[in-house]
């Protein structure tokens, strides 16, 4: 679904996401540390964003010649730091698309949380909604790619999936400022 806003193309969800909220919605804000994780998940997942991945490891790497970081070391640093230089990069002049800019800024505090979600034929349920029922829908499997290291000294990483099974606790929608929506599970 596509809407007009202001004479931009508006898309309603930013990933390929078509799911349907169940039960209530609650308005909620995002405390500080879960608006930067759910803020790098959107930067670390979006196609468009790829290429200042690419820019930013190289800058990183580069500054760390003199100081011999190592790939974890670097990886780090690209994890925690990397929104933060995307808002610098962007307010700066640089040549970016429309896109990014409104992406670099991140989404708004104020979220909307739901109880339950359907999405691809399957119906999802918080933890707190299936506390008092007989049946319980609100575990998840997540097969994650992950950079496994054998010490601190490694400079080899080997790349692996991992499966976790964790517990769906909120379903949060993000909004980009009515320009995207963007709709998170967040799981312990």
């Amino acid at each position: 679904m596509e809407l007009w806003k202001d004479g931009y193309q508006v898309k309603t969800y930013l990933f390929q996401s078509y799911g349907e909220p169940i039960g209530k919605v609650e308005i909620a804000e995002l405390d500080d540390i879960s608006w930067i994780q759910a803020h790098r998940y959107v930067l670390f997942h979006h196609d468009s964003v790829e290429s200042l991945h690419n820019e930013y490891k190289q800058i990183l790497r580069s500054r760390a010649r003199s100081r011999r970081l190592q790939h974890r070391e670097i990886n780090k640093l690209f994890t925690e730091s990397f929104h933060e230089w995307l808002s610098q990069r962007v307010w700066s002049g640089r040549d970016v698309n429309d896109e990014i800019k409104w992406l670099s800024q991140g989404p708004n505090r104020v979220t909307k949380k739901y109880s339950a979600f359907l999405i691809n034929g399957y119906r999802f349920h918080t933890k707190y909604r299936e506390r008092m029922r007989r049946t319980q829908n609100c575990g998840i499997v997540v097969n994650s790619s992950i950079t496994s290291y054998a010490s601190a000294r490694d400079s080899n990483p080997i790349e692996g999936n991992v499966e976790y099974c964790i517990l769906l606790t909120d379903i949060i929608e993000l909004d980009y400022y009515g320009r995207w929506k963007v709709v998170l599970f967040q799981c312990d």
